[in-house]
């Protein structure tokens, strides 16, 4: 009787191990999932309230807010001596931001990189030589820019930037008409 009372209790203890370590790593991989859960995947920016400029307000047609273009590296050129051009309005970074439960979210970004939106990149700045970027229209919707190189002298085609009342976001309008 005795071989088989240690025989039963070496596997209940054996069974008792395995139950607390499947507990430990339970509990360890939920304390990692939660900590992944709570950390915002939004992008975070922190600018000297000096390098930012807000530019406008964006609203839908009906005057909901969708979000507040803000620009930074925001300056101004003499005119160009050989085109005579004004290069007013410059900036090197646009962020369409909208606060949500207090955060600022980024709804999209242009930069350096290319044109960004909350799902990813749309198109890069295909020059070599980025100066920055100048607004050619600003509507209540949406806007227009075209890229700056070669300290200004190049100019792209114009890119327009609108909200998708469909998707719900802001997106490269391919064949937007005026």
């Amino acid at each position: 009787m005795s071989k088989h009372l240690i025989k039963y209790s070496s596997i209940a203890i054996g069974g008792l191990a395995i139950i607390l370590v499947f507990v430990y790593f339970s509990q360890k991989h939920n304390e990692y999932r939660t900590d992944r859960q709570q950390t915002d995947n939004h992008p975070k920016l922190t600018f000297n309230e000096d390098e930012v400029t807000l530019i406008k307000t964006l609203r839908t047609q009906d005057g909901t807010l969708l979000g507040d273009i803000t620009v930074t590296g925001l300056h101004s050129a003499p005119p160009d001596p050989s085109s005579g051009r004004k290069l007013d309005d410059t900036f090197t970074a646009l962020y369409i931001v909208k606060k949500v439960d207090g955060k600022d979210i980024i709804l999209y970004k242009i930069n350096s990189d290319g044109f960004f939106n909350t799902r990813g990149k749309e198109m890069e700045f295909a020059q070599q030589s980025f100066y920055g970027y100048q607004f050619a229209r600003i509507y209540e919707d949406h806007f227009i820019v075209h890229g700056l190189a070669n300290n200004g002298k190049t100019i792209s085609d114009d890119v327009t930037i609108e909200w998708n009342y469909a998707k719900a976001l802001f997106e490269i309008q391919r064949s937007h008409v005026e």
